[in-house]
C-alpha cells in the first residue's frame, strides 16, 4: 500500500485522541505547556511591540520550540491541502 494513499484514507477518531493525549502527557512530563496562543506574544514580540508595551518585553530564545511548532503545522495544513486532497466526499 502508497504511504499517501494510506495516509489520505479517514482515520478512526480514537488515534487522533491517542496522538494528542500523548502529546500532552509528554509536554506536561518535560515541563513545557502545549497550546499555540502565546505563540502570538511571541510573533508581537518579534514585531517590535516590546517597545511599547512592557508585557511584550521577553526573552523569547525559550520558545523557539514553540514557533517551530506552529510553522510546521502550518506547513503539515499546506502540504496536506495540496497533495492529500481527493475529489470524493469525505
Amino acid at each position: 500500500m502508497d504511504i499517501i494513499n494510506w495516509i489520505s484514507q479517514p482515520w478512526h477518531w480514537a488515534i487522533g485522541g491517542l496522538a494528542i493525549a500523548a502529546l500532552s502527557i509528554s509536554m506536561t512530563l518535560m515541563g513545557q505547556k502545549f497550546g499555540v496562543s502565546s505563540s502570538f506574544k511571541v510573533l508581537c514580540t518579534w514585531a517590535g511591540a516590546g517597545k511599547r508595551i512592557p508585557y511584550f518585553r521577553i526573552d523569547t530564545k525559550g520558545e523557539r520550540w514553540r514557533m517551530l511548532f506552529v510553522a510546521g503545522g502550518v506547513l503539515g495544513g499546506v502540504i496536506s491541502a495540496h497533495l492529500l486532497r481527493s475529489p470524493e466526499p469525505v
